[in-house]
Formats: C-alpha cells, structure tokens, sequence
C-alpha cells in the first residue's frame, strides 16, 4: 500500500504544512511582523497542491485558527478588534481563491 493512500494522509501532510509555516512566522516576526502571510498562504497552497480541495480547505482553517490566536490583536486570545476584521477577512478571501487554484 502506498503511503498517499492512507486515510488522512493529506491533512497530516497539511498540518506539517501549517506546523512550518507558523514556526517559520514566530520566527521571522521581529523582524517581519507581517511576514506570516507569505508563510501561510505558502503553506495553504502547497497543502492545495498535494491533498487537494478537501486539505486545502482544512488547511486554509487550520490557519486561520493560528493567524487569529498568534497574529491578530489581542494576541493569544480568539477574540479580535474590529479593526482587524477587514484585515483577517482578505486573508481568509486570498487564501480561499489560492486554494481552489491550485487544487485544480
């Protein structure tokens, strides 16, 4: 049996993704705070690429979890100004729209 067909074998694989892509994030902040975009969408489309629709969705989930617990003010809560909303809603927008693209 290959290792691609066991079941849940594309949300691990995005969760590694994820995993990279938020340390890669806590590591650039000081100097790139707002660096976890490149990180993040990065790792949604790869997650896309490899596991295809239903682990670029997960994967587009999974980060917005993490965004909005490390990322958006006040940080490491899962509440958010509203100032923010427009900020995490064309997140979840271009992360949504690179997902489709390259699942397909």
């Amino acid at each position: 049996m290959r290792i691609s067909a066991v079941p849940g074998f594309r949300f691990v694989i995005a969760l590694l993704f994820i995993g990279a892509a938020l340390l890669l994030s806590l590591l650039a902040q000081p100097s790139f705070p707002d660096g976890f975009l490149i990180f993040f969408l990065s790792a949604v489309l790869l997650a896309s690429w490899f596991g295809r629709t239903a682990a670029g969705i997960f994967a587009v989930v999974v980060s917005m979890v993490a965004v909005d617990y490390y990322f958006v003010a006040p940080y490491r809560a899962f509440v958010m100004e509203i100032s923010e909303l427009p900020y995490v809603l064309s997140f979840l927008l271009i992360a949504l729209v690179s997902s489709w693209f390259a699942s397909a």
